[in-house]
């Protein structure tokens, strides 16, 4: 078994190859490993091991995938009340030919109900998606109260929105759905308005604003993000500073880069600086009791660490593997920007998924040649799967940007620091940001591990949640003599 030693100040840890199962060890067996030791198990591991395996802690499942549909993204109409430079969808991109289609309340609630069909998971996210989907606020109201029906699934909802149609009605209706809804404000208002004005050239900065002080004033769950584009007359410090200055200090805050920035090389490169300094700020959050704060790449390789999630897709792009997008007619493409290109287009909602889609999730899962052995595989952050596709089909298979390897293997570096430095308080920040229904598991888990961790003296899981999760039951009731 394959493995990736760490040693940080205070801790040594060893992570098992490609997985996302990461364990604290001793400083005599980091000592062994490094000196000709050649496994992990051996005599020397033999007691501890033994009580692994026992409670489900040990080995690893390597299956990467769950077949089943997890999350859908309706596109609930083509048209916007905006006009904003940058976008792709709108009424110079995707959408321009198709600019006032609506999704009717037949295809909303039949796309709910082809999800439930074809899962087997329990928790399952709607996305509301547009155009911009508050022009179909109707539609919203009716798929909320359609999932709720499906009482033995708990759902996650999330809604991307301009923020200019925001009323007391929907945000009262958001607050009480507990809908994440994102909401994009590009900086100042003469950088906002010049990117993001409404479709008519009428500034929309104090529009926004507006909206999104109302969402806070009922306690909906919110994220703002900023575009940032090679235009921009502010650096990208000065603008992220000053979106920190608006009030917001509970505010989940994200600044992106426009996606033709990465054709750049000074934006590529300055892109590349800031997830790093990004990393750095989400690691200070974390252990500073701030979690709410944290929302980027190295957040997410915390919560799958901790987690030991079996569920890698975490960190990678999940489109018509276990995401897909579902057009205002009813078909399903495997992403919003992939609507209208037929070769990514696999079924309907009102006939099934077609041949394609087994075909689509075997392009999307398969390796880069250079990534097929990497142990960093399931916690590198993929590139988007219609880019891979690309990269395949221009026959550069065989190359990858070793700047983005770095990077990835940096902030892994950060996330693993993180859980090794992991305290109660820091567990119970970071216990808010799951699902409800598994917070309880969590915490139960979470005190079995620590009662457990009394009884090893070489290898202890940094994961909570059991390996196996068919032994968690018995894994919870006593630890094995």
């Amino acid at each position: 078994m394959r493995y990736k030693l760490f040693k940080t100040k205070k801790k040594n840890s060893l992570l098992l190859d490609q997985s996302s199962f990461l364990y604290e060890i001793s400083e005599s067996l980091y000592y062994g490993l490094s000196n000709g030791l050649t496994s992990i198990d051996s005599e020397y591991t033999k007691s501890d091991l033994e009580i692994l395996r026992k409670c489900g802690y040990f080995p690893v499942d390597s299956n990467r995938f769950d077949s089943s549909l997890k999350s859908i993204a309706l596109t609930l109409t083509h048209g916007c009340n905006m006009g904003c430079a940058y976008c792709c969808v709108g009424p110079n991109g995707l959408y321009k030919d198709s600019r006032f289609k609506k999704m009717d309340p037949l295809t909303a609630l039949r796309s709910i109900d082809f999800l439930v069909e074809n899962t087997t998971s329990r928790v399952l996210r709607i996305s509301f998606f547009g155009g911009e989907p508050l022009m179909n606020w109707d539609i919203i109201i009716r798929c909320l109260e359609h999932s709720k029906r499906f009482t033995d699934k708990e759902w996650i909802y999330l809604l991307s929105t301009n923020g200019t149609l925001i009323t007391d009605e929907i945000s009262k209706t958001l607050a009480e759905y507990s809908v994440k809804t994102v909401i994009t404000l590009d900086g100042p208002p003469h950088i906002h308005n010049k990117q993001r004005p409404f479709i008519s050239g009428k500034p929309s900065f104090e529009t926004v604003i507006r909206g999104i002080k109302l969402l806070k004033e009922y306690g909906a769950l919110l994220h703002l993000k900023c575009i940032y584009t090679k235009d921009s007359p502010l650096s990208y410090d000065e603008t992220t500073k000053y979106l920190h200055t608006l009030g917001f200090e509970d505010t989940a805050i994200t600044v992106s880069f426009e996606n033709n920035c990465k054709t750049d090389p000074q934006m590529k490169t300055l892109s590349e600086k800031v997830d790093l300094t990004n990393a750095k700020k989400d690691r200070d959050y974390i252990l500073d009791g701030m979690a709410h704060k944290a929302c980027g790449k190295l957040f997410r390789l915390v919560m799958l660490l901790l987690s030991g999630s079996r569920g890698k897709q975490q960190m990678m792009c999940t489109a018509g593997l276990e995401s897909v997008e579902v057009s205002p007619d009813g078909d399903i493409y495997v992403c919003h920007l992939a609507e209208f290109t037929q070769s990514f287009k696999i079924g309907s909602v009102f006939t099934g998924l077609n041949g394609e889609f087994e075909r689509i999730k075997e392009l999307f899962t398969a390796p880069l040649e250079p990534c097929r052995y990497c142990w960093a595989y399931d916690l590198c952050e993929k590139p988007c799967n219609l880019a891979r596709v690309e990269v395949t089909k221009n026959n550069s298979n065989s190359r990858i940007d070793q700047a983005f390897c770095d990077i990835s293997m940096a902030i892994i570096k950060e996330a693993i620091e993180v859980i090794l430095n992991m305290d109660d308080d820091i567990f119970k920040s970071l216990i808010q940001f799951c699902n409800p229904s598994d917070r309880q598991k969590m915490i139960q888990a979470y005190e079995f591990r620590s009662n457990l961790s009394q009884f090893l003296q070489h290898v202890k899981p940094c994961f909570i949640l059991p390996v196996r999760r068919e032994n968690t039951a018995i894994s919870f009731m006593s630890i094995p003599a």
